[in-house]
C-alpha cells in the first residue's frame, strides 16, 4: 500500500463525485428534452395545419424549450466525459480511450444537430419575427433527418461509448463490476436493435442516469481502491 497526498484524494473524490452529477444532470435534461421534441408535428397533416401548429406558441415553446435543454445536456454530458478521463489518467488503454472520447465527441454533433432540425423552424419564426411557410414535405424532410439520427445512427455511437465505458469501469474499478457486464449487455442490445425503435432514443440517458447513480454512491469503495 502506498502513501496519498491527502489533497490528491480529496480531488480525486470531488472529480468523481462531479462526474456522478453531471451525468446525472444530463440524463434528466436529455431525456426531457427528447419528451418536448417527439412532440414534433406529423407530416400528413395538411400544409394549413402543420402552419397552424407552429403559429401556436405554446408548440414553438415547446420544441425551443426542448432545443435548449438538449444543449444544456450536451455540456453536461461533455463535463461527464472530461471528468471520467481525468480520472483514469496514464491508467487509460489507449484503443479503448480512443473509442470512449470519439464516441462521446461523434454523439454529441449527432445529438445537437438532431435538436437544430428539430427546432429550426420555431427558431426562423422567433428569430426573424413573421410567419415562415411550412409545407409537409418539409416537415417530413427535417423530421425525418432528425429521426434518422436519433433512432438509427446515434444507437450506434451510443453503443461505443457503453461498450468502451464499460471496459474502463472494469480495468479501473471506477463502479461496480456489475454495472460493467450490465453496460456489455445494454451496448450489445443498442448495436443491434432494429432500424426505427423509438425506446431505444431514451434508453442511453437512462443508463448514463443509473451508471452516474452508482458512481456516486459507491466511489468510497473506488477511491479505497486508489490507496492500494
Amino acid at each position: 500500500m502506498t502513501e496519498q497526498n491527502p489533497e490528491a484524494i480529496v480531488r480525486r473524490r470531488w472529480s468523481l463525485g462531479s462526474a456522478a452529477v453531471a451525468g446525472i444532470i444530463y440524463a434528466v435534461a436529455a431525456s426531457v428534452a427528447l419528451l418536448f421534441l417527439l412532440d414534433f408535428p406529423r407530416p400528413d397533416l395538411s400544409d394549413a395545419e402543420l402552419e397552424a401548429w407552429f403559429e401556436d406558441g405554446g408548440n414553438r415553446f415547446q420544441l425551443l424549450a426542448g432545443l435548449n435543454l438538449g444543449t444544456f445536456a450536451t455540456v453536461a454530458f461533455l463535463w461527464f466525459v472530461a471528468v471520467l478521463r481525468n480520472r483514469v489518467g496514464d491508467r487509460e488503454d489507449k484503443f479503448f480511450g480512443t473509442v470512449f472520447y470519439g464516441s462521446a465527441i461523434v454523439y454529441s454533433v449527432l445529438w445537437v444537430t438532431a435538436l437544430a432540425a428539430l427546432a429550426a423552424v420555431p427558431v426562423a419564426i422567433e428569430l426573424f419575427d413573421t410567419s415562415v411557410r411550412v409545407e409537409s414535405g418539409t416537415v417530413g424532410a427535417t423530421g425525418g433527418f432528425a429521426a434518422a439520427l436519433i433512432f438509427v445512427i446515434m444507437p450506434r455511437i451510443q453503443a461505443l461509448f457503453v461498450l468502451s465505458t464499460s471496459t474502463i469501469f472494469m480495468r479501473t474499478n471506477a463502479a461496480p463490476k456489475w454495472l460493467a457486464i450490465i453496460g456489455y449487455a445494454f451496448g450489445i442490445a443498442l448495436f443491434v436493435t432494429p432500424v426505427v425503435a423509438k425506446p431505444v432514443g431514451i434508453g442511453f440517458p437512462i443508463w448514463v442516469f443509473v451508471a452516474s447513480i452508482t458512481v456516486l454512491v459507491t466511489k468510497r469503495g473506488a477511491h479505497a481502491a486508489d490507496r492500494d
